[in-house]
């Protein structure tokens, strides 16, 4: 557990914890791994009381694809990026 931590793998899991159509057990999975890697493990729980929200990821790949995300009271939208008709 202490390479996980070394690696900076935390934040690495935790951003896997979204639903996933293509792997439907990938959250459940993130959600138990970082269970066991903050049980009895004040050094990790600190590190994730510490995190703070920087912000979307790069979304460049769903711009191409015309899609975009937006953030409405703490939560994640996609919509299309392409203008509607007037």
């Amino acid at each position: 557990m202490m390479f996980v931590y070394e690696l900076d793998g935390i934040p690495l899991i935790l951003d896997n914890c979204s639903i996933d159509d293509n792997n439907p057990f990938l959250n459940q999975w993130a959600v138990y791994a970082i269970r066991n890697l903050t049980e009895q493990n004040e050094r990790n729980q600190e590190l994730i009381a510490q995190m703070e929200e920087k912000g979307l990821a790069d979304n460049s790949a769903l711009e191409s694809m015309g899609l975009q995300i937006e953030k409405q009271d703490e939560k994640l939208i996609l919509r299309s990026a392409r203008k509607k008709p007037s």
